[in-house]
C-alpha cells in the first residue's frame, strides 16, 4: 500500500476575468503580439464550465488527495466553487521569476511546478480538462516505494511538423542528452497525456540538467522551442523510475456527438478521460448541457 501523502496540481485560466484580459491585451500591445488577440477568444484560454466538475469528480473520485494546488494568474481568477478546505491557490508570481511574467503559457508554468511551496514529495499534475470518472487509488499512479506509474509511446517527427510535436521532440532530445541516451533526429518517446504521477526532488534535478534549453526559449506564449511537462515523466522513464500505467483513460474531443461523449463518460469503461477542445473552432456546437447532465449523474 502507498501510505506517503499526495497532493494535486492543476493550472486554471478564466479568460472572461477582467483583470486577465486587461493584462493580455496590454502585453500584446507592448510587444506587438497582435495577431495573439484572436487566440484570447478562442479555445485555448475557453473553460465551457466544466472546471467546476473536474474538481467535484477529485474530490469523489481521489477522496486521499491531500491538497490540490490551484495555479493562477491573479487573485480574481479563483473561482468561487473550490473547495476552499482543501485547495490551496498558488499565483504565477509565486513561483514563476518575473523576468517571465506576465505568462499566457501552460508550458511555462509547468516549467516552475517545483517551486509551489508546501507541495507534497509525490504529486500529480493534471489539466482542467482532464476527468476522473471512476474510482481511483494512490497504487494507480504511484508504487510503494516511490516509483511513477505511467505509460509512454513513440512518435515520429517526420510526417508531422506541427508545434506540439516539435515540442515533445525537444522534451524526450533534452532529457536523453542529459541522462547520456543516444536518439536520434526524428523519433521521440512522449507519456500518455494523461494525470501525471511526479516526484518533487526529481522535477528539481531534471529542470536543472535542462536549465540552458529551458530558459533561453520561455516566452508568453507557445513556441515550438520550447517544452513542457513531459520532461518529467521521460525523466523517470530514461532512470527507470516507473511502470506502466494501470488506469483506463481516454483521450477524445469535445467535436464528437453529445451522444458519444456521455456514454464514455458514464459507462464505466475508463477511470480518467481528457476532454480536449482545441480542434472545436465553432463553440456554438459544443454538447455542454448534456456533458454538464453526464457529470452530474456521476456525481449522484
Amino acid at each position: 500500500m502507498v501510505n506517503f501523502d499526495i497532493d494535486l496540481v492543476v493550472p486554471f485560466v478564466d479568460n472572461t476575468d477582467p483583470v486577465w484580459r486587461q493584462t493580455y491585451l496590454d502585453f500584446c500591445a507592448l510587444n506587438n503580439e497582435f495577431a495573439r488577440i484572436q487566440e484570447m477568444l478562442g479555445a485555448r484560454f475557453d473553460d465551457p464550465g466544466f472546471f467546476e466538475y473536474s474538481l467535484k469528480l477529485i474530490d469523489k473520485f481521489m477522496p486521499w488527495i491531500r491538497n490540490i494546488y490551484l495555479i493562477v494568474s491573479n487573485p480574481e481568477q479563483v473561482p468561487s466553487y473550490i473547495n476552499k478546505e482543501k485547495t490551496k491557490i498558488v499565483l504565477h508570481k509565486d513561483i514563476i521569476p518575473k523576468e517571465y511574467l506576465p505568462t499566457f503559457n501552460s508550458t511555462t508554468i509547468e516549467m516552475f511546478i517545483p517551486n509551489i511551496e508546501g507541495l507534497s514529495e509525490h504529486f500529480i499534475y493534471t489539466n482542467d480538462d482532464m476527468y476522473p470518472v471512476a474510482p481511483l487509488s494512490k497504487e494507480d499512479f504511484f508504487t510503494e516505494d516511490g516509483k511513477i506509474k505511467m505509460s509512454f509511446s513513440g512518435r515520429d517527427i517526420r510526417h508531422n511538423h506541427k508545434q506540439f510535436r516539435l515540442v515533445c521532440l525537444n522534451c524526450f532530445q533534452h532529457v536523453a542528452e542529459a541522462l547520456g541516451y543516444k536518439h536520434d533526429e526524428f523519433t521521440y518517446l512522449k507519456p500518455n497525456h494523461s494525470m501525471t504521477p511526479m516526484i518533487k526532488a526529481h522535477c528539481v534535478d531534471c529542470l536543472k540538467r535542462l536549465e540552458p534549453h529551458i530558459y533561453r526559449n520561455i516566452w508568453a506564449f507557445r513556441t515550438e522551442t520550447q517544452h513542457n511537462q513531459y520532461i518529467y515523466p521521460l525523466y523517470e522513464y530514461l532512470t527507470n523510475n516507473r511502470l506502466d500505467s494501470p488506469i483506463k483513460f481516454l483521450y477524445t474531443s469535445l467535436k464528437h456527438p453529445g451522444e458519444e461523449l456521455v456514454f464514455v463518460i458514464t459507462s464505466g469503461n475508463y477511470q480518467i478521460i481528457c476532454l480536449n477542445d482545441v480542434s472545436v473552432p465553432d463553440r456554438t456546437i459544443l454538447p455542454i448541457d448534456q456533458i454538464k447532465q453526464a457529470f452530474e449523474q456521476l456525481l449522484k
